[in-house]
């Protein structure tokens, strides 16, 4: 069904926006349940659709166990009704683009920084050389759990872009679990990565 709108737009959610709060915002603009796919061993996604009635729009909640980030994705196929039922929904939970993600890295909290280092793996759409100099960043605060979230982060993207950044963090990493970590990431990007600059927007 998704592939019959012609415009789509992904978002991370903040993590006090449950799956409840989300799919009420929905229902008030006249969205109805059409389905949900549960997550399986081999690919930990959770997704919830909401349509209208007439099946011109469709809002997805999915809570991507990848990187632990929710996020939310609309399907329109007019323009102006996309841009419409976005601010709607943006009034109603908070929701970050990838530009939003990026201001959250730079205001520095712990929180802030995990939700954009994860969000980065949840909804990117293509390259953008804005995530590796983020990821680069993140591996060099000294909370563990900054340096996780990149991890996780990475590990959902797959870019072979990452492959030196993780050779230099791999090298001064103290923590010797997250170093061994970082070590089995390397080994996966090398075997199985591509090449991100080829994923343009």
């Amino acid at each position: 069904m998704a592939d019959d709108y012609a415009y789509r737009a992904m978002y991370a959610l903040h993590p006090a926006v449950t799956e409840a709060l989300l799919v009420a915002a929905a229902e008030e603009l006249g969205f109805a349940f059409v389905g949900k796919l549960d997550p399986d061993k081999g690919d930990p996604l959770y997704e919830v659709m909401l349509r209208p009635e007439n099946g011109v729009q469709e809002v997805r909640f999915v809570d991507d166990g990848y990187v632990e980030v929710s996020y939310v994705v609309v399907h329109s196929r007019d323009r102006a009704e996309h841009i419409v039922l976005i601010e709607k929904l943006q009034e109603a939970v908070d929701m970050y683009t990838l530009l939003d993600l990026r201001e959250l890295m730079r205001q520095g909290g712990e929180g802030e920084r995990i939700l954009a280092l994860r969000g980065y793996g949840a909804i990117f759409d293509g390259y953008w050389g804005a995530i590796p100099k983020d990821y680069e960043e993140g591996l060099l605060d000294e909370r563990r759990s900054v340096r996780e979230a990149v991890l996780a982060g990475m590990a959902r993207i797959g870019w072979l872009e990452f492959i030196p950044i993780l050779e230099d963090a791999v090298a001064r990493e103290g923590d010797e679990l997250l170093r061994t970590d970082m070590a089995d990431l390397l080994d996966g990007l090398r075997e199985h990565g591509t090449r991100g600059i080829d994923q343009m927007f």
